[in-house]
């Protein structure tokens, strides 16, 4: 979920006129995170465990917490 909040931000205007440095530190937020998930998903697969469920909850992305006080417009 916390991927995907960062993936709907990249898409506003308030992303979008950001400096470019500003959005390389995103881009490198972002891939931290995903690298992370993919480590403990490699582990659990190395376990023998299945992966934990990644999907949303049911009534869609916009029932997650608010993130660092942005509104639901700039999410």
């Amino acid at each position: 979920v916390h991927i995907e909040v960062h993936n709907r931000f990249r898409k506003s205007q308030s992303y979008e006129i950001l400096d470019p440095a500003a959005k390389a530190e995103f881009q490198k937020h972002i891939s931290m995170h995903e690298a992370a998930l993919q480590q403990k998903m490699m582990e659990q697969a190395m376990m023998g465990q299945a992966p934990e469920a990644l999907a949303l909850p049911a009534g869609g992305a916009s029932e997650a917490p608010p993130q660092a006080g942005l509104t639901e417009p700039q999410l």
